[in-house]
């Protein structure tokens, strides 16, 4: 042993078999990173929209975004006249520390400008379930000004409970 020419023993490298074991490490990485990804798409296509206050079909749009200092997960179908969107977000920046993850679902309905059956465009979001067990909704006007009035400090209490109402806790 103590004139061998092997790798150990002279201080060289076998380059092509670090090359093999690097390329070997890179693909089992690959492969890992494509098992996570499919998983996480199941979780967000079969799990996340089991927690939506309103029932998400198996065939919405999932449109995930990372925002500026929260993470939002929305989908998007349509119903009837309705196009639906149950938004699934992070805690944002400013809200009460109390929030969390939470569920905010609108609804939008577009106008008829003339005719017989002329209607002005709805936009709504979902601030509860009436005795009847169907949704509560609020004009995205209501909503809107409530998100500003927070912001600016001057909320009143009927604001708050529209925000609170608004903002279904995720059990996830």
């Amino acid at each position: 042993m103590h004139g061998s020419n092997s790798g150990l023993t002279n201080g060289s490298l076998d380059l092509s078999q670090m090359t093999l074991e690097q390329d070997e490490y890179e693909v089992e990485a690959i492969e890992i990173e494509e098992l996570i990804e499919k998983e996480f798409q199941d979780y967000l296509s079969k799990c996340l929209p089991l927690s939506s206050p309103i029932t998400v079909p198996s065939d919405a749009t999932i449109v995930e975004e990372l925002k500026n200092g929260y993470r939002q997960v929305k989908y998007i179908w349509t119903d009837g006249d309705y196009k639906y969107t149950s938004r699934w977000h992070t805690r944002t920046p400013n809200a009460p520390l109390q929030q969390g993850n939470t569920w905010v679902v609108e609804r939008k309905r577009n106008g008829i400008g003339s005719g017989p059956n002329a209607r002005k465009k709805v936009e709504e979001v979902m601030v509860g379930i009436n005795k009847d067990g169907n949704p509560k909704w609020i004009s995205k006007r209501k909503w809107n000004e409530a998100i500003k009035a927070r912001k600016t400090g001057t909320i009143t209490k009927e604001q708050e409970k529209i925000l609170y109402d608004g903002h279904w806790k995720s059990k996830e």
